[in-house]
């Protein structure tokens, strides 16, 4: 994080059609890194289905990299307590932590540089 924020802050104001709106922004990011993430939970899914419910139930916040920002947990039959950052893809849990980064960072850095 203090990386990308001081990347951000060293980079000169962009006014106009140069800036690009925070959307945009998130959108040119997951371009590189969505079609691994999503192949590789496909194959997940594929490879090892899901047996209950709340797996099932979590699969559309995996696929749409929001399994941590609702960190919900549940106590399987087996006794078992799983979460859903770490059901499908758990080293994925970064790229869900990093997307809400970079919804955050542009206007951060705005806020910053006008002080």
């Amino acid at each position: 994080g203090f990386v990308l924020a001081y990347a951000e802050l060293a980079k000169p104001r962009k006014t106009g059609s140069a800036r690009l709106s925070v959307l945009r922004y998130v959108r040119r990011r997951l371009t590189v890194i969505y079609p691994a993430f999503f192949l590789s939970l496909l194959l997940k899914v594929a490879y090892a289905p899901a047996n209950t419910p709340f797996l099932w139930s979590m699969l559309p916040l995996h696929a749409f990299l929001m399994q941590s920002w609702l960190p919900i947990c549940t106590t399987l039959e087996s006794g078992v307590v799983t979460c859903a950052p770490w059901l499908y893809n758990g080293e994925a849990w970064f790229l869900s932590v990093l997307v809400i980064f970079w919804l955050f960072l542009r206007p951060l850095a705005e806020f910053f540089r006008q002080r």
